[in-house]
């Protein structure tokens, strides 16, 4: 069941600038994020409503965050929005964007929804990056929200049949949005599960855009998603890859994962895959009741913010953003 929060119900939303993480656990900001309980009833697949209808029915609204410190910047408030970024089949294809108000830093983050698809749950678990200063947009990879196994198995259907070639094609489209909107035109691809899977296979499109001159994205971060694809991968790779998997994973090859990042930095790619011991697939998001793990999310969060750190301002970090 997924509503609409009212703003006065957002306005509890916890989220924090990164230099006051420390005083204040991700795990009350997570569970503060996503403990909004639903009453309405969420919209049967194959009604009359348009897919763009759907997004603005389970779209997280504005709302103003409390200040955590009068002397700090932070962020504010953030606004939300839907949009659409494409057309494929006579079918819009549809995002939503989170921007942080007054306090952003110029760059953006693409991120890609698990089996669960662009929930109210995943949207308030992404506050934690705008949070940052990124400008946050997830692309509806379903067109719907799987309220059951049965939608849940007709959507991955739907997807895994849709070509590569389709998707790097949609994400193209939504790229090239989205970074014309950024002060910086930085960008980094944030993906998991299936999302962390979906991130790995657009590293085509890392290259720089011959039109614009400009590198598409420049980061990735893929939380359990299978990182198959790079391995694939018949170029060498310029952008900076960082991925967190779970030692019981019984989806992935653990060693076969590792094998990968190893082979890749022969090569010198800057990747680095970590290992979490005695957590599962999911820890990150608070809304997999069964496998959210506060404190390795909260270690693993200040660990990514410090990647994109060293990322996007090289010439103030002189490390590996992978060491």
């Amino acid at each position: 069941m997924l509503r609409v929060l009212k703003p006065a119900e957002c306005r509890g939303v916890l989220t924090m600038n990164l230099q006051y993480l420390s005083h204040f656990p991700l795990a009350v900001l997570m569970f503060t994020l996503c403990c909004s309980q639903s009453s309405t009833p969420r919209r049967e697949v194959g009604s009359s409503l348009s897919s763009s209808q759907y997004l603005a029915d389970t779209l997280l609204p504005s709302g103003r965050l409390p200040s955590l410190d009068a002397a700090g910047p932070g962020v504010k408030s953030f606004s939300s929005s839907e949009f659409s970024y494409a057309h494929d089949v006579g079918k819009e294809l549809n995002a939503i964007r989170l921007v942080p108000n007054n306090a952003g830093n110029g760059r953006g983050i693409v991120a890609f929804h698990n089996t669960r698809g662009l929930t109210l749950g995943f949207q308030k678990m992404l506050l934690n990056f705008v949070a940052l200063g990124y400008t946050v947009i997830a692309p509806d990879l379903f067109g719907l929200v799987p309220g059951n196994k049965q939608e849940q198995a007709r959507a991955m259907k739907n997807y895994r049949t849709t070509s590569n070639a389709d998707h790097l094609a949609r994400t193209d489209s939504l790229l090239n949005k989205f970074i014309n909107e950024l002060e910086r035109k930085e960008i980094a691809l944030l993906g998991f599960g299936l999302g962390g899977e979906h991130a790995m296979k657009m590293l085509p499109l890392a290259e720089v855009d011959q039109s614009s001159g400009l590198e598409r994205f420049s980061a990735l971060v893929d939380f359990y998603g299978d990182p198959y694809a790079i391995k694939e991968y018949p170029k060498a790779i310029a952008i900076s890859i960082i991925g967190y998997f779970s030692a019981s994973d019984e989806a992935l090859q653990i060693d076969d994962v590792l094998t990968i990042a190893r082979d890749l930095k022969k090569q010198n790619t800057k990747i680095d895959f970590k290992v979490q011991a005695g957590v599962k697939s999911g820890f990150m998001e608070p809304y997999l009741e069964l496998a959210y793990d506060p404190d390795s999310a909260q270690k693993v969060y200040l660990e990514v913010a410090k990647f994109l750190d060293a990322v996007f301002e090289p010439a103030t970090t002189s490390r590996d953003p992978t060491d």
